[in-house]
């Protein structure tokens, strides 16, 4: 995060080189590879400088959980078949997995899982064919049911055709 804060701010210097914006003076050392901030203006000024400075330290200090970045690959396996067949499969120390198998560019089946932040185990499976994705998991959102109404005005319609459809079914 914190490199990816750096090359915004390193581009926008090397772009304008030096600049004055609403009294704030941003200029781009590549000796250094930091940006020298100036306040030219009021307190008020100052304050929103600080306190922007503050939540950008905050942002950038942001540390991945230790236990995911220290996870490591616990069990890989993978196989791939002259004929276009293959499975895989592999899981980490951090509690996530992922297992597929198919034949290639035609039909794949499979399914993962990881816990999210809140230590939910999300669990998702799913096939690929000709008629497209189809994922299946708790976690996924549903449709509401269809109102009552919408129910009986599609059944209406159904039974109901219009009158050009009728007209084409009458035989002389």
């Amino acid at each position: 995060m914190l490199k990816s804060i750096k090359l915004v701010a390193a581009w926008a210097c090397q772009v304008i080189g030096k600049a004055t914006i609403n009294g704030l003076v941003l200029q781009y050392s590549s000796i250094h590879s930091h940006i020298v901030c100036t306040v030219t203006t009021s307190t008020e000024t100052n304050m929103k400088i600080f306190i922007l400075t503050v939540a950008l330290l905050a942002v950038a200090q942001a540390r991945p959980d230790s236990f995911d970045a220290a996870a490591e690959i616990r069990e890989l396996k993978s196989d791939q078949r002259e004929d276009g067949s293959y499975e895989y499969r592999y899981q980490t120390s951090n509690g996530i997995a992922q297992q597929e198998q198919g034949v290639g560019g035609q039909y794949a089946s499979g399914s993962s899982a990881y816990y999210d932040p809140n230590g939910e185990l999300i669990q998702l499976t799913y096939t690929a064919d000709e008629n497209g994705f189809h994922p299946q998991g708790a976690h996924l959102p549903t449709p509401p049911p269809i109102p009552a109404a919408i129910l009986r005005s599609l059944e209406y319609i159904r039974t109901h055709p219009p009158k050009e459809q009728r007209q084409a079914h009458v035989r002389f």
